[in-house]
């Protein structure tokens, strides 16, 4: 069944390519012509393998360069086995494609794809949201919108992922109806799949006061701050970092209260500012 449907999707793969390389005849375009009739697709990964990167292609109606993912693997299972940095050049559209495939703990510093973000972002998310994995992807603030509404679209579609940002400050309540509920939030993207999207600045003003809880005598919630920390932490969870802004010095305070945000009630649970 599995094998049916896969080749069912190549072959939509395959009439998207062929309604492209028709437009891009009838518009007089050689280049994009000249890139459809060259591109090798699925030369070097099997879609049996990735059903994820394949409703990928054909929700987004693009192909995946054999380049992307090379770069989309080394960010999943770094050949080093451990923390890795990766400079992606620009004009690969490597963060496009590659993390939403990737995802679980990553900092991030068209058809065919053109940006990092709207590529390789997408492919690495995908992978290592495994559903039994926290995937993380932290970025800067500058970038915290586009980056949203690019994964969104990649991922939000027939990969059917979900995409959460919550926010936490050192001005956030401290009580264990808000710690619960940040542990619940946290569980309910982890289990369909979905993706945190994270600031820098949060996720250490979350670490750092479950360790002020413990300095000001609070131990039941420090402790139980402290625990959600170490799960986080854990292999199991997954950051990815992601290139083009320095990552923030100072963290901005917020005043917290967990609500859904109006404009997208059904995909992000924020913090008020």
């Amino acid at each position: 069944m599995k094998a049916g449907l896969v080749h069912y999707g190549i072959f939509i793969t395959k009439l998207q390519r062929l309604l492209r390389m028709h437009d891009a005849t009838l518009y007089g375009d050689e280049r994009r012509l000249r890139e459809n009739q060259e591109l090798q697709a699925h030369s070097n990964w099997r879609p049996i393998d990735h059903p994820e990167w394949l409703l990928l292609e054909i929700d987004n109606n693009l192909l995946i360069r054999p380049q992307q993912i090379d770069v989309a693997r080394a960010i999943i299972s770094p050949a080093s086995g451990s923390n890795s940095v990766l400079q992606m050049n620009m004009g690969q559209g490597l963060s496009s494609l590659t993390l939403p495939y990737i995802c679980e703990d990553i900092l991030l510093s068209e058809p065919p794809c053109t940006g990092k973000t709207s590529c390789i972002m997408p492919m690495a998310v995908a992978v290592l949201a495994d559903r039994t994995s926290l995937c993380r992807l932290v970025v800067p603030r500058s970038l915290l919108l586009q980056t949203a509404q690019v994964i969104q679209s990649r991922i939000g579609g027939l990969v059917g992922r979900v995409v959460r940002h919550v926010p936490f400050s050192r001005r956030s309540p401290i009580d264990l109806e808000t710690i619960n509920i940040f542990q619940a939030i946290h569980k309910d993207v982890r289990d369909p799949g979905g993706v945190m999207l994270c600031l820098p600045e949060h996720i250490m003003s979350f670490k750092l006061s479950g360790l002020q809880q413990l300095v000001d005598g609070q131990l039941k919630w420090a402790k139980r701050m402290m625990e959600i920390q170490t799960r986080l932490r854990q292999p199991a969870g997954f950051d990815l970092a992601g290139p083009w802004a320095p990552m923030p010095t100072a963290s901005r305070r917020a005043r917290a209260k967990l609500r859904c945000s109006s404009a997208y009630p059904e995909k992000y649970c924020l913090l008020d500012h």
